[in-house]
Protein backbone atom coordinates (compact mmCIF):
# COMPACT_ATOMS: atom_id res chain seq x y z
CA UNK A 1 0.00 0.00 0.00
CA UNK A 2 2.83 2.10 0.49
CA UNK A 3 3.77 2.39 -2.82
CA UNK A 4 0.01 2.94 -3.91
CA UNK A 5 0.52 5.92 -1.86
CA UNK A 6 3.24 6.94 -3.54
CA UNK A 7 1.98 6.67 -7.08
CA UNK A 8 -1.05 8.79 -5.74
CA UNK A 9 1.54 11.16 -4.06
CA UNK A 10 2.99 11.88 -7.55
CA UNK A 11 -0.65 12.03 -9.06
CA UNK A 12 -1.22 14.48 -6.71
CA UNK A 13 1.43 17.14 -7.72
CA UNK A 14 0.82 16.73 -11.13
CA UNK A 15 -2.69 18.15 -11.21
CA UNK A 16 -2.58 21.21 -9.42
CA UNK A 17 -6.73 21.53 -9.34
CA UNK A 18 -6.35 18.06 -7.21
CA UNK A 19 -8.24 18.55 -3.77
CA UNK A 20 -5.00 17.76 -2.03
CA UNK A 21 -2.28 19.47 -4.26
CA UNK A 22 -1.97 22.45 -1.71
CA UNK A 23 -0.95 20.05 1.28
CA UNK A 24 0.81 17.75 -0.42
CA UNK A 25 3.04 20.31 -2.47
CA UNK A 26 3.15 22.55 1.13
CA UNK A 27 4.47 19.42 2.77
CA UNK A 28 7.35 18.93 0.20
CA UNK A 29 8.17 22.43 -0.48
CA UNK A 30 8.86 22.65 3.54
CA UNK A 31 11.59 19.72 3.05
CA UNK A 32 13.00 20.99 0.37
CA UNK A 33 13.19 24.85 0.73
CA UNK A 34 12.68 25.74 4.46
CA UNK A 35 15.04 23.07 6.01
CA UNK A 36 18.55 23.88 6.86
CA UNK A 37 20.74 22.91 4.20
CA UNK A 38 22.62 20.17 6.02
CA UNK A 39 19.06 18.79 6.98
CA UNK A 40 18.15 18.59 3.53
CA UNK A 41 20.92 17.20 1.85
CA UNK A 42 20.48 14.14 4.84
CA UNK A 43 17.31 13.69 3.73
CA UNK A 44 17.89 13.52 -0.27
CA UNK A 45 21.04 12.10 -0.89
CA UNK A 46 21.17 14.07 -4.33
CA UNK A 47 24.04 16.51 -5.55
CA UNK A 48 21.46 19.64 -5.26
CA UNK A 49 18.45 18.53 -3.13
CA UNK A 50 16.99 22.03 -4.76
CA UNK A 51 16.99 21.00 -7.84
CA UNK A 52 14.38 17.97 -6.83
CA UNK A 53 11.07 18.07 -8.25
CA UNK A 54 8.30 17.73 -5.69
CA UNK A 55 7.01 14.63 -7.81
CA UNK A 56 10.47 13.20 -7.44
CA UNK A 57 11.06 13.84 -3.81
CA UNK A 58 7.67 11.14 -3.47
CA UNK A 59 10.27 8.32 -3.75
CA UNK A 60 12.57 9.50 -0.58
CA UNK A 61 8.98 8.89 1.50
CA UNK A 62 8.95 5.93 3.64
CA UNK A 63 6.31 4.59 5.84
CA UNK A 64 6.52 5.78 9.69
CA UNK A 65 2.91 4.00 11.15
CA UNK A 66 0.21 2.11 9.89
CA UNK A 67 -2.71 1.59 11.88
CA UNK A 68 -6.55 1.37 12.15
CA UNK A 69 -9.44 3.58 13.87
CA UNK A 70 -13.09 3.59 14.36
CA UNK A 71 -13.97 6.73 12.81
CA UNK A 72 -16.54 8.20 15.28
CA UNK A 73 -18.32 10.13 11.61
CA UNK A 74 -19.02 7.67 9.34
CA UNK A 75 -19.03 4.55 12.50
CA UNK A 76 -17.18 2.64 10.35
CA UNK A 77 -13.33 1.23 10.37
CA UNK A 78 -10.71 3.31 8.64
CA UNK A 79 -7.11 2.73 7.84
CA UNK A 80 -4.24 5.03 8.49
CA UNK A 81 -0.73 5.54 6.83
CA UNK A 82 1.93 7.73 8.18
CA UNK A 83 4.42 9.04 5.81
CA UNK A 84 7.44 10.76 6.19
CA UNK A 85 11.37 11.23 4.93
CA UNK A 86 13.71 10.51 7.89
CA UNK A 87 11.62 10.50 11.09
CA UNK A 88 15.52 11.21 12.88
CA UNK A 89 15.43 14.38 10.95
CA UNK A 90 11.73 15.59 10.33
CA UNK A 91 9.00 15.17 12.44
CA UNK A 92 6.50 16.38 10.09
CA UNK A 93 4.10 13.60 8.60
CA UNK A 94 1.66 13.25 5.19
CA UNK A 95 -1.35 11.04 6.58
CA UNK A 96 -2.98 9.19 3.96
CA UNK A 97 -6.70 7.90 5.25
CA UNK A 98 -7.95 4.58 3.56
CA UNK A 99 -11.35 3.29 3.41
CA UNK A 100 -12.30 -0.28 3.88
CA UNK A 101 -11.92 -0.15 0.18
CA UNK A 102 -8.33 0.80 0.10
CA UNK A 103 -9.54 4.33 -1.03
CA UNK A 104 -7.42 7.18 -0.58
CA UNK A 105 -10.40 9.71 1.57
CA UNK A 106 -8.16 12.26 2.38
CA UNK A 107 -4.77 13.55 3.18
CA UNK A 108 -3.32 15.52 6.25
CA UNK A 109 0.21 17.29 7.22
CA UNK A 110 1.13 16.79 10.41
CA UNK A 111 3.49 17.20 12.74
Amino acid sequence: MAEKTKAFVKDVLADEANEYYGIVSYFMEFHRDDLPEDMTRELFPVDDPSALTLTEMADYLRLNRFGSFLDEETRGQMFIMDLTFDPEITNELLVIYFNLNKQIVNISHES
